[in-house]
């Protein structure tokens, strides 16, 4: 009898440390700091602050990656467990790292990922070699040196894949101003495969930038609507997008 005691007491005792030590093991949420402005390995969620600059490479974050106003991020060889969630910031980059001989490589959102409103600063996005699960979303923001989705033209030139989107991808209500110092602010989508809709809604570009959607693969409709202007090609080897359902898109 003492002997089945002794066996069921080592066996919660061995219970006990296995639980412990998962919950030990488990990733603890970060922000990323302003004095470092890098991180490097796992966390829960990893939050980039208002203002901030950080270069995420080589990282696993098991939730979300949660971006506050006028931050910059570049994102590179980073797996997102559920959602990125950018609210009005400077600037997202994905497929590199932060300037020259930086590291380089994909990037995989488990859910979605959605930039939305306009920062305080000057504004630019460019996402390459990215895949995700669910949505990719750009809507309601103001860009002075505009954004590009996937684009052969920007993405591969620079030897970075374009993106893969598990469901819709959404680019609504946003605005390219040209800054004239520097060069055209277009809205580029190009080039990326869509496992549902793509939608490009009521975007307003102003001349000289364009707005275009061109060569990407549509499993379900390609909708263009409202834009000013309508999407042209940029470039000679841009060619029409291959829809499987209704193509308003060229």
């Amino acid at each position: 009898m003492a002997k089945k005691g002794s066996v069921l007491g080592f066996s919660c005792a061995a219970f006990l440390l296995v639980a412990i030590g998962g919950n030990a093991a488990a990733p603890k949420s970060v922000v990323c700091s302003k004095k470092t402005q890098a991180f490097t390995g796992a966390a829960y969620d990893l939050r980039v602050p208002a203002g901030g600059i950080c270069e995420v490479t080589f990282a696993t974050i098991t939730h979300d990656l949660i971006v506050e106003p006028d931050a910059l991020v570049f994102i590179a060889k980073t797996t997102i467990g559920v959602d990125v969630i950018a609210s009005r910031p400077q600037s997202i980059q994905t497929g590199h790292g932060a300037g020259p001989g930086r590291p380089v490589g994909h990037v995989r959102v488990g859910r979605d990922f959605s930039i939305s409103g306009s920062p305080k600063r000057e504004a630019f996005h460019g996402l390459c070699d990215l895949e995700v699960g669910n949505d990719l979303s750009i809507t309601g923001t103001r860009v002075n040196f505009g954004f590009t989705v996937g684009d052969g033209d920007l993405c591969a030139r620079n030897g970075y894949p374009t993106a893969t989107v598990g469901r819709d991808l959404l680019v609504r209500n946003n605005t390219a101003v040209t800054d004239f110092d520097c060069c055209p602010s277009s809205i580029l989508i190009g080039d990326n495969v869509v496992g549902r809709n793509l939608v490009v809604s009521a975007n307003t570009v102003a001349a000289p930038g364009v707005l275009e959607v061109s060569d990407n693969r549509v499993t379900g409709d390609a909708i263009c609507a409202n834009n000013d202007p309508e999407p042209a090609p940029d470039d000679p080897s841009d060619g029409p997008n291959v829809v499987g359902g209704t193509n308003t898109c060229g």
